[in-house]
């Protein structure tokens, strides 16, 4: 449900209120797996002059984890003695649980806005968009947490996934389960068992993120047709993960396989009696390959999309042709290979932030009746 106040507007606006308008919105969802769940939006956009506007909204959300996270299907456990510095010997026979997890949460976000819309009547055509935004997520959902056998040894980060006092009659209820793989160690009884590492896809990670996204356009038209010049963009101030709900917040902007702090587009389009050129440059900053050593720089990557087309509407006395859009793309249009980057996989590209597609052409025919 959603609900639009027009509190102030061209009827009864003030001095300091050209326009005032609040928006309540709420959603509800029920499943049959992880229970209920309310969350609200607000919002509200403030005009004091004609031409400025100033806007901000707070909300939550929810994500429901897969069906293949939450299967049985794709449970795997086993036991192994493990290094453990709190054990009197060193070692600890640890059960180990890794796959899916019949137990996982939905995750939750909680965000909040803050921006400014200025299109001055004195320059007909330009409109500034500028907006902050600040995003929590708690209990994200990660297939992998960390490598099991480290848990012991960095018990301030893996401690939730850690249990040094587990229910006997639940760890015996794993090992007798077909889940339990006892190729890799033998079947122990459950009070042979030390401690349980929990190694499962698991609501545990928590990241926050900050940023800008800034939007500028400029329409003009004149008699060899309607030009518009646009830039948007989006600058990343912080993008940090821990791991767990204990681990450190860890900084992961501008390196590999995270998103660059900066990406720009800029744009001009001009149309003309049913003929439209618009050209596109993609822009995504320079950052570091925090993974090799000694750590290196990547590239920038700059690259140009474009696109022409025609739309017959009203301008054909053929009924087959009238109404008719052809339309030629290209994107990447001078080929730019992605900047190389040394990463694990193999590529030599980072999938993040570039892609090898190279130049593609496509060329589309839509008919409207």
């Amino acid at each position: 449900g959603e609900v639009l106040i027009p509190v102030f507007s061209e009827q009864n606006r003030l001095p300091g209120l050209e326009s005032l308008e609040l928006s309540v919105a709420g959603r509800f969802e029920d499943y049959s797996d992880f229970g209920s769940t309310a969350n609200p939006k607000v919002g509200a956009v403030w005009s004091p002059i004609g031409g400025v506007a100033f806007r901000a909204t707070f909300g939550t959300s929810f994500k429901a984890p897969k069906l293949t996270d939450t299967s049985q299907a794709f449970q795997f456990n086993f036991a192994f003695p493990t290094f453990d510095p709190s054990a009197p010997d060193m070692q600890s026979l640890a059960l180990f649980l890794t796959g899916s997890n019949t137990d996982l949460e939905p995750e939750e976000s909680r965000a909040w806005t803050v921006g400014a819309q200025f299109s001055p009547e004195v320059t007909k055509g330009l409109n500034i968009e500028v907006t902050y935004f600040d995003i929590d997520f708690d209990g994200r959902i990660v297939a992998e947490p960390g490598n099991p056998f480290d848990f012991l040894l960095a018990p301030e980060i893996f401690g939730p996934l850690i249990d040094r006092s587990p229910d006997q009659g639940e760890v015996q209820e794993i090992l007798d389960s077909s889940f339990f793989n006892d190729f890799v160690f033998p079947r122990p009884s459950a009070s042979e068992i030390d401690v349980v590492l929990d190694a499962r896809t698991n609501n545990v990670a928590t990241t926050e993120v900050r940023g800008v996204d800034f939007n500028l356009s400029y329409d003009r038209k004149t008699k060899y047709g309607d030009f518009v010049f646009g830039l948007n963009g989006n600058y990343l101030i912080d993008f940090q993960n821990g791991i767990t709900e204990t681990a450190p917040l860890i900084e992961v902007v501008d390196t590999i396989n995270n998103p660059a702090d900066l990406r720009l587009r800029g744009s001009i389009q001009w149309s003309y009696f049913g003929w439209n050129v618009s050209t596109f440059v993609n822009y995504t900053d320079s950052y570091k390959d925090n993974i090799s050593t000694p750590e290196r720089g990547i590239d920038s990557w700059t690259t140009v999309d474009m696109q022409w087309s025609y739309n017959t509407a009203g301008r054909s006395s053929n009924r087959w042709l009238d109404n008719t859009r052809f339309s030629l793309s290209v994107q990447n249009l001078f080929d730019e290979e992605p900047p190389f980057v040394n990463n694990s996989l193999g590529v030599g590209y980072d999938p993040s932030n570039s892609s090898a597609l190279g130049r593609f052409i496509s060329f589309q025919i839509t008919k409207g009746w």
